[in-house]
């Protein structure tokens, strides 16, 4: 068997039925993959098995294996309910036909070449695996309704209340509000690199932009981010809009979870970039910011602008301006 593998799995639907998605993160040996997918007509429940299956099924050889899910449906499933159903014929305990047999049965068939340890962890907690595969899973729900946006987690806790996430405009900016665009570009990831920002305030705008000849699109990324932030003279009301998923959500969901473990992980890795996320953590305490995320090369102005300035940095790093 290989060494441990980490894996975090998570599912989403809209309606429920309805559009939904599940999504995967795989940690290796240092190396991270993603996956995810969707149904145009599915359940929550089903999503969260797709998503388990998927992860297993791409580990090409016998494991040892811890996976994290907050569906206590698939946890106890797998480790507590199988057991009977397999022997009651896939009938429950009250005689019923198990529900999404199916799913259950092609799971039952995926762990069994890997030494598997199920964990249950608490959704939307702060758990850095477990929101990144949470972010996978609403993209695939996303992309099976079309591109609508509205997607609950239900099914698997009633008890809760729905979550969701609804299609509103973003506000305009306030008096005396920065509006920051940032972007980076490389060629090679690894290889020469730019970043660029765009800054606005009422009428007043102001392009930064610079590169490196050896770095990564994420590191040119948060450079954007901290060369904008730091760039501002005093304490600033800020709208950070990024195209960026690695700096948004870094710095709202996963990097608290890292300074609690002393710049690790939720697999107990060093985290990648750890100089520009501490640069960018200190950059972001002087400030107040709402931090946006906007879709890449999809007609907005300022990203646009802030992709040109990111591609000037970094041809004149390449010395090909």
């Amino acid at each position: 068997m290989t060494d441990m593998i980490e894996i975090w799995t998570d599912g989403a639907c809209s309606g429920n039925p309805g559009p939904g998605g599940w999504g995967a993160l795989i940690v290796n040996d240092g190396q991270e993959i993603e996956l995810y997918g969707g149904e145009a007509n599915t359940t929550n429940n089903r999503m969260e098995l797709m998503g388990a299956i998927e992860a297993l099924n791409s580990i090409n050889t016998s494991s040892k294996i811890t996976l994290h899910t907050d569906s206590t449906y698939v946890k106890n499933g797998l480790t507590q309910w199988i057991h009977g159903w397999k022997r009651n014929g896939w009938k429950t305990a009250s005689k019923q036909p198990v529900k999404n047999k199916d799913l259950w049965q092609a799971l039952d068939e995926a762990c069994k070449r890997h030494q598997i340890e199920w964990k249950w962890v608490k959704g939307h907690s702060g758990d850095e695996g477990n929101e990144r595969a949470d972010s996978l899973a609403v993209k695939g729900a996303r992309e099976a309704a079309g591109g609508k946006l509205e997607v609950n987690k239900t099914e698997k806790e009633p008890s809760t209340p729905v979550l969701a996430e609804k299609p509103t405009a973003p506000e305009a900016p306030k008096s005396g509000q920065v509006q920051i665009w940032t972007d980076g570009a490389c060629s090679g990831n690894p290889g020469p690199g730019g970043w660029g920002a765009l800054l606005k305030m009422g009428e007043h705008e102001k392009e930064l932009y610079g590169g490196e000849k050896d770095t990564t699109n994420n590191r040119m990324e948060l450079m954007g981010a901290i060369e904008a932030l730091t760039s501002l003279k005093g304490p600033s009301n800020v709208i950070l809009s990024t195209d960026s998923t690695y700096v948004k959500d870094g710095l709202t969901k996963w990097i608290h979870g890292w300074k609690k473990n002393g710049w690790k992980t939720a697999a107990k890795k060093p985290v990648k970039n750890q100089d520009l996320w501490q640069a960018l953590d200190e950059a972001c305490s002087r400030h107040q910011i709402e931090w946006r995320w906007v879709k890449g090369h999809a007609g907005d102005e300022g990203n646009e602008r802030a992709d040109g300035l990111a591609v000037k940095g970094s041809m004149e790093a390449s010395g090909k301006a």
